[in-house]
């Protein structure tokens, strides 16, 4: 090809024809993006099969310098963004001044938190200050991989929860829901109505591996440890199992107080939910002991129950109830419907898909 010109014009023409070919344009997006996201979080977190099955759902879109991609506010984000090349501004508009500015690059994401945590509503302004080529994931894929894996869920409010400590950032989602008069007000909700209230405990000389098991029947993601003098003195989550049990090897008839965290981090039921995101990534914790003014442990809130309670509560509702083993878990799943069914309605949701929900 370097030394006989004819010989690489052949080639090349070759390839610029089997590129206007969309069917080899897809092939070659698919393969591009299974190279790029396995080597991204949260995609390295995902098995190759889902890979496989993001690369067949992804575009690759072109977007010129000085696109206006979404508008603060305003905008609807139906994906989410990925950067594969190129650079784009992300910021507030206040007046003409321009706040909490960030410029993404090559793998950052756009999209994620708007979509999970405000309605689906852009937070932020994003336009391209270069010519810029980005990986489009519809919602709805996106949604499945959130209720699929909870730690790629966990990645998008993690970094939520983590931009909550910005304090202009928090004016920010809070202004957005009050002037959309949200029928949901999700940030201004007291946790009182979303912790689990069927608390799972056990003694501290109980098994690692008993623990798991009463864990495992209860489909619970964390029991709250009990000393002798029944006090609350510690609690032991699923991650503390994977972390602390299965990856370092520590024996599963040691016992939970072993492994368990301590003190427990704790939030008075009348708390809202905003100020249980920010308790948690001021803690750096998924859980927290919920406690009446007494300080008397009354239940347990984890960081999956601020997500229920966002705008994609009917996906969350669904999947409790397909995953319900006993009578009285489908009873309480479903026991949510009614009081959801009135918040879609407020919200604007369309008849017909109120009524594939109930039907679902």
């Amino acid at each position: 090809c370097t030394r006989e010109t004819k010989f690489y014009e052949y080639f090349a023409e070759q390839f610029r024809r089997r590129i206007t070919d969309k069917s080899f344009e897809a092939i070659i997006v698919a393969a591009q993006a299974i190279q790029f996201l396995s080597q991204l979080e949260p995609f390295t977190f995902l098995p190759k099969s889902e890979l496989e099955k993001i690369a067949s759902s992804i575009s690759l879109i072109y977007y010129p310098k000085d696109t206006v991609l979404f508008v603060q506010g305003k905008s609807r984000v139906e994906y989410l963004y990925i950067v594969h090349h190129g650079a784009l501004e992300c910021y507030y508009e206040e007046g003409e001044r321009k706040t909490l500015r960030e410029v993404l690059g090559e793998g950052d994401l756009y999209g994620g938190i708007s979509i999970l945590l405000n309605n689906g509503i852009s937070i932020r302004t994003l336009k391209s200050i270069e010519d810029s080529r980005l990986f489009v994931l519809p919602k709805k894929l996106f949604m499945e991989l959130c209720e699929k894996y909870q730690v790629f869920s966990e990645y998008f409010t993690d970094l939520f929860g983590k931009k909550m400590l910005n304090r202009s950032y928090a004016q920010i989602i809070a202004s957005g829901f009050k002037a959309r008069e949200d029928a949901l007000q999700v940030f201004n909700m007291p946790v009182e109505g979303l912790y689990n209230k069927e608390l799972l405990y056990c003694s501290e000389d109980l098994s690692i591996q008993e623990a798991a098991r009463l864990m495992s029947e209860r489909n619970c993601s964390s029991i709250v440890v009990r000393a002798k003098s029944g006090e609350f003195v510690g609690l032991v989550t699923d991650k503390d199992l994977r972390t602390k049990v299965v990856a370092c090897g520590c024996d599963f008839l040691s016992p939970v107080s072993k492994i368990m965290s301590s003190p427990i981090h704790t939030i008075p039921s009348h708390a809202l939910v905003f100020e249980a995101l920010v308790e948690m990534m001021r803690k750096k914790v998924k859980h927290l002991v919920v406690v009446d003014d007494h300080q008397r442990v009354l239940g347990i809130l984890a960081h999956y129950d601020l997500l229920r309670a966002q705008g994609q509560a009917p996906v969350f509702v669904m999947q409790e109830i397909a995953q319900a083993s006993t009578v009285d878990q489908v009873v309480s799943a479903r026991a949510q419907v009614p009081n959801l069914i009135y918040n879609l309605i407020n919200a604007g949701a369309k008849p017909q898909h109120v009524a594939r929900f109930l039907s679902t």
